[in-house]
């Protein structure tokens, strides 16, 4: 749910040299410009062809070489400055250290180098209009205006700039990654690494890097997830739905109807269920009704009626819940917050998702927001917006917890069918990380709601340290900024 502006990374107010690892000097190899024959093959002619090499702060073996898309999103980014591609011979590959003005054949693993030359024959009559072009072109690239789009292994989106010698900031490789522990602004107990919920990206175990928007969870040093207590499903309310959940129906019974009889938690957070049972003689339950749905279950939880509740019962009644027995909720799906207690835990399956909306300074303005799906400096900062935020109408949230709470429409949210009753934490976990769709009935109109945006803080008085609030202008929501690895 990406409801800031968008503007160009580029425009970086904040000095980006700050870091002292961004000033290490490299040498590179740079092929002499007008000193050979006409770039087509076959020619007589003695004309000599311009050329020049740009440079990319991207490994070539590992990153632009693997690349699906970087040649055609070179191609498309050289064409976009008006220069014509077919007349340019154009050849990516690694680039080599040179020192005291030597070539030591020691690849650079950090970069990449693009030659440019003259595609035509000498004689050509286009030849010095492509010669000029080149000239034009080196000077576009070294005013900074050449910069490239691709997609890593990974499917990151990614930004090369190209440089015509690379006196590097290092960009790409100080930015934001997953898996990373990040202690930021200088403070000890805010440490963290975001860890990517989206499954194409987690896949890859070691750190990719964190592109704006990007939907996340937060894992503490210990494997810790930030998780908020959430409710989940309810029992079914019908007869018999139980029947096949237990194999404890035959034993020494009263004949008859039990009625209010409480469901006690074996394993699980499942609450308030009740049931009826009925034996038709004295040897075995014959039929169970749910009278009251209760809250918080979830597939798998073992729940029993103790036989002390039970006339006639000698032994507990025990259930294994099947997914047949949830409501709406057959994966045991989460519903809503039961409290507004943000903390670290090992119940992943109440994990917090999250949102990157990422900000070139620590004051994080609308002004400084940085362009959706780009990477991360990690000199600069982010907010983590909690998923889902209030949807007026549809979904309070963890608004349900602030005293004197008022609505502040930050956006838009399209229900789909206009479902309310369907809706829940789950289903919009899963529709926003493209699991699942929900189905669309052509018959049904989908309704747009206004939505609150809601964000994690950090305060180190707190006994949690983490928390939330709806206020886009609070500072302690800004407290994610100058990431400095740690272990």
């Amino acid at each position: 749910m990406s409801y800031f502006r968008r503007v160009e990374l580029n425009n970086r107010p904040k000095k980006f040299f700050d870091n002292a690892n961004m000033t290490k000097q490299y040498l590179f190899t740079q092929t002499s410009t007008g000193t050979g024959t006409g770039g087509g093959g076959g020619s007589t002619s003695t004309a000599v062809g311009e050329e020049f090499i740009y440079y990319l702060e991207f490994d070539f073996e590992t990153n632009i070489n693997v690349s699906f898309d970087f040649v055609a999103s070179q191609r498309d980014a050289i064409t976009a400055l008006g220069f014509n591609t077919d007349l340019l011979k154009i050849s990516t590959s690694f680039a080599y250290e040179i020192i005291d003005g030597e070539i030591t054949g020691l690849k650079i693993f950090d970069a990449t180098a693009v030659s440019v030359s003259n595609n035509l024959s000498g004689d050509d009559d286009r030849f010095q209009t492509v010669n000029n072009s080149i000239l034009e072109f080196k000077e576009r690239v070294n005013n900074n205006e050449l910069s490239i789009s691709f997609t890593d292994r990974y499917g990151n989106s990614n930004i090369a700039q190209a440089r015509l010698s690379l006196n590097t900031d290092k960009y790409h490789l100080n930015v934001y990654r997953f898996n990373t522990l990040y202690r930021f602004a200088n403070d000890t107990q805010n440490v963290f690494a975001l860890i990517s919920a989206n499954s194409a990206t987690a896949r890859d175990t070691s750190s990719s890097t964190i592109n704006n928007g990007a939907k996340v969870y937060v894992q503490n040093r210990h494997g810790e997830f930030l998780i908020c207590d959430m409710t989940r499903g309810e029992l079914v309310i019908d007869t018999d739905v139980l029947l096949s959940s237990t194999t404890g129906l035959t034993g020494t019974i009263s004949a008859g109807t039990q009625t209010n009889l409480a469901l006690e938690t074996v394993t699980g957070k499942g609450i308030n269920g009740i049931i009826s049972i009925t034996a038709a003689d004295t040897t075995a339950i014959t039929s169970i009704t749910v009278t009251s749905s209760g809250s918080d279950y979830a597939v798998g939880d073992q729940v029993k009626i103790p036989a002390s509740a039970i006339s006639g019962r000698t032994t507990d009644l025990e259930f294994t819940l099947r997914s047949e027995n949830i409501a709406r909720a057959s994966t045991g799906k989460l519903t809503g917050f039961r409290d507004g207690i943000i903390k670290w835990s090992t119940e992943t399956q109440y994990k917090l998702l999250f949102e990157v909306h990422a900000y070139n300074n620590e004051d994080m303005s609308d002004t400084d927001i940085i362009e959706s799906t780009k990477p991360i400096p990690n000199d600069y900062g982010f907010k983590l917006e909690i998923l889902p935020p209030t949807i007026s109408n549809v979904f309070n949230g963890l608004s349900s917890f602030v005293d004197d709470y008022t609505f502040e429409d930050d956006g838009d949210y399209t229900l789909v069918d206009n479902d309310i009753q369907g809706f829940n934490i789950s289903m919009f976990y899963e529709e926003d990380l493209g699991i699942s769709a929900p189905t669309n009935d052509p018959a049904i109109d989908d309704i747009q709601y206004d939505i609150d945006e809601c964000f994690l803080t950090f305060d180190r008085t707190k006994p949690h340290l983490y928390g939330f609030t709806y206020g886009n202008d609070e500072i302690l929501s800004k407290k994610f900024w100058d990431g400095t690895e740690t272990t």
